[in-house]
């Protein structure tokens, strides 16, 4: 079993009126996020409350660690749920933290965590490093929050939809390709907003595929699950609001 992890940063946004009332991932088309969905639709409150909200400290959280740990040390990775482990990212402050956890962070030439960073090169990183003996990869794109921060509404929605086609597709379609069974979360960091251009708290959708269950429902004869992940969505949902418990639950363990 293979686990990967997809960070689509700021992706998760406020009702606009540009968007007559929908969030950038609600009016959006996005297949492959919905092919995730499917399997498991959750939410999570990924920084606590009291915490700053950026990536670095929703990271640790994700990543299993209390965004408060002092400085000397995390509890390495590989140990906590026994498989090595890859990082792929631009942002300097989440690098720090996979590496803390005893994560490879993996150079990719292009990614640069803006717009126009190479997301095709970070999804074939992380497959990458499967092939290589990794049992865990991660990707964080920064993107679509760098594209929030600027207030360009456009480019945050083609962002968002650059790491649904450009990242998650490409996972998702190589590895069922491959044959092998792997699971796969999808996130947003926290949520980061059009109208302050600043990052919010709260909870964020969160969604597991599953490739059993997939490959169950092919073979007999069904279409695979599919549902909408976005805000609304997932508000139906109950809240996980200790998001150290995320990789137990993509683990199998939770």
């Amino acid at each position: 079993m293979k686990y990967v992890l997809v960070i689509g940063s700021g992706m998760a946004d406020i009702k606009l009126p540009q968007l007559a009332g929908h969030t950038p991932m609600e009016v959006l088309a996005l297949n492959a996020f919905d092919r995730v969905a499917g399997c498991f639709l959750g939410r999570v409150l990924t920084v606590p409350h009291g915490v700053a909200v950026n990536s670095a400290n929703a990271v640790m959280s994700i990543l299993g660690y209390a965004p408060k740990a002092c400085e000397a040390g995390l509890t390495p990775f590989a140990e906590a749920f026994g498989c090595e482990g890859s990082f792929i990212c631009a942002d300097p402050a989440v690098q720090q933290i996979a590496r803390r956890a005893g994560l490879k962070t993996p150079e990719v030439e292009g990614a640069n965590g803006a717009f126009d960073t190479n997301y095709e090169g970070k999804a074939y990183a992380a497959l990458d490093a499967l092939d290589n003996g990794d049992g865990f990869a991660a990707v964080h794109v920064a993107a679509p929050d760098k594209m929030a921060r600027e207030g360009d509404l456009a480019r945050k929605l083609e962002a968002v939809q650059n790491v649904e086609y450009r990242v998650v597709m490409i996972l998702l379609n190589q590895l069922m390709g491959r044959g092998e069974e792997f699971r796969l979360m999808l996130l947003s960091d926290h949520a980061t907003l059009l109208p302050t251009q600043a990052p919010m708290g709260g909870p964020v959708p969160y969604a597991i595929f599953d490739s059993r269950t997939v490959r169950k429902a092919l073979d007999e004869g069904k279409e695979p699950p599919t549902r909408k992940f976005s805000e609304e969505e997932s508000s139906f949902e109950p809240v996980l609001m200790v998001a150290t418990e995320l990789m137990k639950i993509l683990f199998g363990r939770g």
